[in-house]
């Protein structure tokens, strides 16, 4: 039976401005035997976004990574909107005219088209994870401000809705005929995910593996095949396939919010960009009100419910 291998893990879930992103990479894993189930070894450019991001250039290696493999898959990636529209619910940015622009977005931001098709050109030659693994597919779910706070209102938390688009994500590669893995980053403190897994993939058998401060395994059979599911703390540093997710949701936000710093930049001229986190996202907020271009009905678009 085939076997694939997944990462998944987010960007933004802090954040009181700027979209929501979880991230997923999909893997083929190639051969028998220890080779096939071994850790993954991958180039020193795939590892946890924030390394990747850090110092001088990280916005170039970042992006170089991401569409560099999304080119050698054969994803269109050469403007933001192309990108990020099927990867969102329909309609959620043309609710936000700070991301209007998105068609408009030309890709790359950071790097060159040059660059990019050195990277896909190395993955297309196995330069990647090594002979036991074959890169397959690199994806995301998008919850820009209105659709993230109306999921929010629906689940209740945040947290809940981080767990949906997982889940989503989860059973959109689970596939019939084919042994899936999937290594998540572990969600904030919660150590179990019994429950959560049972109410996603009801009436499928569910056996609880471990469930420790560092790991939570579960084995899920059903869709005519199984999946192992583990949450694990600091997923990316173990496995590359969760920093590759990780990677992807993180470039996906940073361009994003490059459009949204564009757009108010335009309206409040020499306002300083924000990343959108709690403490400068309320100085962002500030300076917006005291220009005077933060009504109320902008202020619900704009802010994300905590």
């Amino acid at each position: 039976m085939a076997r694939e291998f997944h990462g998944i893990d987010e960007a933004g879930y802090g954040p009181l401005l700027g979209p929501l992103v979880v991230g997923r990479s999909d893997f083929e894993v190639l051969g028998e035997g220890s080779e096939a189930t071994a850790r993954s070894r991958a180039p020193t450019w795939i590892g946890d976004s924030k390394r990747i991001l850090a110092g001088s250039g990280g916005r170039e290696r970042l992006e170089r990574a991401v569409l560099g493999c999304l080119a050698s898959l054969g994803r269109p990636w050469t403007s933001l909107g192309r990108l990020v529209r099927p990867l969102a619910p329909g309609g959620a940015f043309s609710e936000l005219p700070w991301y209007a622009d998105l068609d408009a977005t030309l890709l790359p931001l950071w790097t060159s088209a040059e660059k990019v098709d050195e990277t896909a050109r190395a993955i297309e030659g196995g330069d990647l994870f090594g002979s036991s693994r074959r890169l397959t597919g690199l994806t995301a779910r998008v919850l820009p401000e209105s659709s993230y706070n109306v999921l929010v209102r629906a689940t209740g938390n945040k947290h809940e809705t981080l767990i949906q688009e997982v889940m989503d994500l989860i059973d959109e590669a689970w596939t019939p005929d084919v042994e899936h893995v999937f290594a998540v980053d572990r969600l904030g403190g919660r150590k179990r995910y019994g429950s959560k897994l049972a109410f996603a993939f009801p009436f499928q058998p569910l056996e609880v593996c471990e469930e420790t401060a560092r790991i939570s395994r579960y084995r899920v059979q059903g869709k005519g095949s199984s999946a192992e599911i583990f949450f694990r703390v600091h997923g990316e540093d173990h496995h590359p396939e969760c920093a590759l997710a990780s990677m992807m949701a993180k470039y996906l936000r940073e361009a994003l919010m490059h459009g949204f710093n564009v757009y108010w930049s335009s309206r409040a001229p020499g306002i300083l960009p924000t990343a959108g986190y709690y403490e400068d996202g309320r100085r962002f907020l500030d300076d917006l009100t005291a220009r005077g271009l933060l009504d109320d009905a902008t202020r619900r678009a704009l802010v994300r419910l905590r």
